[in-house]
């Protein structure tokens, strides 16, 4: 009966040369012609059939013995990329099908309180405009007309909506500027609110 160092030893008598570079000369000779069938396999997906030609390798490697066989490599490479591409497709079938998340779907009703908190805080800033500054700027841009619409809409010329809204919108920008300054500065010891 052989003993464990005569078994080891009778396997390095098997592969003369290293079956490290025995294994790698041999993939990378495979490798194009079994990526390029796997990913006809895999109806085309390329990644999808560099994902099966690696875990063929991985097999390839895990047998080292193939490299010895009479039997083709490339024949059995092949049968192992269509096995593994097999094996993935019963597995994708053998479990239940993937639902998407209840949060991906919209929801029955909207949550509409940061629109109200939104509109009510732009109504604060346009009522200090003059009527015809907040008008020139509610047909612009809430009603999402173009200028020459509004001004047909609201009897003037393009050129007055235009300075109208350029106007409203400086004005709208310092009174905002103004406010986040006195926010900033209504936590500071000695601020007047």
């Amino acid at each position: 009966m052989p003993t464990a160092s005569s078994d080891s030893a009778s396997r390095v008598q098997q592969y003369p040369s290293s079956p490290q570079s025995t294994w790698q000369e041999q993939w990378r000779s495979h490798r194009a012609d079994i990526v390029r069938y796997a990913t006809a396999l895999c109806s085309g997906d390329h990644h999808a059939g560099e994902d099966v030609a690696q875990e063929t390798a991985i097999r390839l490697w895990q047998r080292p013995w193939v490299l010895e066989s009479e039997q083709s490599l490339s024949g059995w490479l092949r049968t192992v990329a269509r096995n593994i591409v097999i094996d993935r497709a019963r597995r994708r079938a053998a479990r239940p099908p993937e639902v998407l998340s209840v949060m991906q779907h919209e929801p029955a009703v909207a949550d509409t309180a940061d629109d109200v908190v939104a509109e009510l805080a732009v109504d604060a800033l346009l009522s200090g405009l003059s009527p015809a500054h907040r008008d020139a700027l509610r047909e612009v841009y809430a009603r999402d007309q173009g200028v020459v619409r509004a001004a047909a809409r609201l009897g003037i010329p393009v050129g007055t909506v235009k300075s109208r809204c350029h106007h409203a919108l400086r004005d709208l920008r310092r009174r905002t500027a103004d406010r986040r300054a006195a926010g900033k500065d209504a936590g500071k010891p000695g601020a007047v609110a």
